[in-house]
């Protein structure tokens, strides 16, 4: 799409010293939240994507030197679901992903896994979106977590959240 070949481009003149890294880390933040799907097609394999993070050097020193992130999805396999870069710190989020949002558009069962990660691991930390979301390129052991009629009402309450949220716009 134009906004990744936008981001891809901007990522060059960053590179090239025409564009500062406040710009850059603004304009990758900003493609990640409305397009993170045509970024990734941009970036082209997951080594240039993580180059374009650590160009952009996002702040994460707020974050616990340990902590749990989540991913949830359906109608995909362990082994793909554990390859993904965009998990969550609420396991709630990760619950209405797997049951709300792939369920709809991919079928399948719903599944949730969760990772300890270090703070060196992690390249961005996004609130907007209310999804508390961290990239993680680099991969690691997962566990599942089985309990689907759990999951139902941790996707509820991220819901309510969700409403209360746009009541307030």
């Amino acid at each position: 799409s134009e906004r990744g070949h936008f981001v891809a481009k901007c990522f060059e003149l960053t590179k090239a010293g025409a564009f500062s890294v406040d710009d850059w880390r603004s304009t990758l933040e900003h493609g990640w939240d409305h397009d993170f799907v045509s970024m990734w097609k941009s970036a082209g394999s997951r080594d240039q994507l993580r180059r374009w993070f650590r160009a952009a050097k996002f702040p994460v020193s707020h974050l616990p030197v340990r902590f749990t992130v989540y991913r949830g999805g359906s109608g995909i396999e362990k082994f793909d679901l554990d390859k993904g870069i965009a998990w969550t710190r609420d396991p709630d989020i990760a619950a209405w992903f797997a049951l709300e949002f792939w369920g709809d558009r991919l079928g399948g069962q719903p599944l949730v896994v969760g990772r300890e990660i270090t703070r060196r691991q992690v390249l961005a930390h996004f609130t907007g979106r209310q999804e508390d979301e961290i990239i993680v390129i680099k991969s690691g052991p997962t566990k599942v977590f089985r309990d689907v009629n759990r999951w139902r009402k941790m996707a509820e309450q991220h819901t309510k959240r969700i409403d209360a949220s746009d009541q307030n716009y």
